[in-house]
């Protein structure tokens, strides 16, 4: 038995079946992991939004991908391999707490200036038809933390909620809507790389258009 054997036996053991899940909504496995919170961290950001796990090897679990187990789904954020003796043997990973599900939204057509339907509200269409998009919105208490981590412009205004989504969902734009299980609608107002690849940065307002 190897020693990655032996850990993923340990981690069977002592941790949890977790469901991976991959950006395209692709359930490609069930590993064994075991989380470590951080609820004694001074930072409040980090307390409630953020998880450490270690992962056996090998894993379907790469960055942008999202790990369930029990209430808890987590967006892997970053990955390095634990290697002992030239052999990779586990990893330890990290990721926020997911807590907002739902799908971008795109006008479905821009109007004609030359006719009627100039000032009428958009029709929307469904940028990714029928899959249900997981992120981590970081509400407005925690902007202060959150700057350090992600690529934020100076024009980027406060008042803005920031939410992490794997970067597989490259088409997303400015004046987009996010729109969520729960029934909010927001706003894309600004979108950016964040400084883990593999993880996009939208910014967010309440939504008031019709």
């Amino acid at each position: 038995m190897s020693i990655a054997d032996e850990v993923r036996a340990v981690l069977q053991e002592v941790g949890s079946a977790a469901t991976v899940r991959q950006p395209n909504g692709v359930v490609s496995a069930t590993d064994y992991i075991d989380d470590n919170s951080h609820s004694e961290h001074t930072n409040p950001s980090v307390r409630a939004f953020f998880i450490d796990l270690n992962i056996q090897h090998p894993t379907q679990v790469t960055v942008g991908s999202t790990v369930s187990w029990g209430t808890t789904e987590l967006l892997i954020t970053s990955m390095s391999p634990q290697m002992f003796e030239n052999e990779v043997v586990e990893y330890v990973a990290s990721g926020y707490i997911v807590n907002t599900r739902g799908s971008f939204w795109e006008p479905d057509q821009e109007a004609d200036p030359d006719t009627d339907d100039y000032d009428s509200p958009p029709e929307w269409a469904e940028l990714y038809t029928g899959l249900e998009i997981r992120g981590t919105i970081m509400d407005r208490l925690y902007r202060s933390a959150v700057k350090a981590i992600a690529k934020e412009s100076m024009d980027v205004t406060v008042g803005k909620l920031q939410m992490y989504i794997s970067d597989y969902f490259s088409l997303i734009a400015m004046g987009m809507q996010w729109r969520s299980q729960s029934g909010r609608v927001y706003r894309v107002e600004h979108i950016e790389d964040h400084n883990f690849p593999g993880i996009r940065a939208v910014f967010l307002t309440e939504e008031t258009r019709k």
